[in-house]
């Protein structure tokens, strides 16, 4: 599977198994339900979601958004996230939704890998896939 969406300013990308979500500023809820049934679509898809959050260019979630994406956490598992933050108040406010998402979680759940670039992002994600790759292989 892959497609590319355009929401509002943002920009979502399915590669298989992957989403990348392109942030440019303040994401509405409208938005960010779609954001959230792209997750949930891959998920069904191919049994496994890794995700990009590229933030490079600003990121703003209101604080309805940052339950939402915890209450989504509650009960789905993501393989790994990758975010690409360059301003610290969006890093801090990030990691704050992260831990609060895991603090709700059952399960064991991905810590975030952050970094700069979207390069640096894909390299993360593709070492985290082949790990998971070689723990489930026999």
């Amino acid at each position: 599977m892959k497609s590319l969406s355009q929401v509002g300013a943002h920009t979502i990308e399915v590669i298989d198994d992957l989403v990348i979500a392109t942030s440019r500023g303040h994401w509405d809820m409208a938005q960010l339900e779609v954001l959230i049934a792209t997750w949930e679509s891959v998920l069904r898809a191919e049994g496994r979601l890794y995700y990009i959050g590229d933030f490079s260019q600003g990121m703003e979630l209101p604080s309805q958004g940052r339950r939402r994406v915890v209450d989504w956490a509650k009960t789905h598992e993501v393989a790994a996230i990758a975010l690409c933050i360059t301003s610290l108040p969006v890093r801090a406010l990030s990691t704050l939704v992260l831990r609060a998402a895991r603090l709700v979680r059952s399960l064991e759940s991905t810590e975030p890998y952050f970094c700069s670039t979207l390069t640096e992002a894909k390299a993360h994600i593709a070492a985290e896939r082949q790990r998971l790759l070689m723990q489930h292989s026999p």
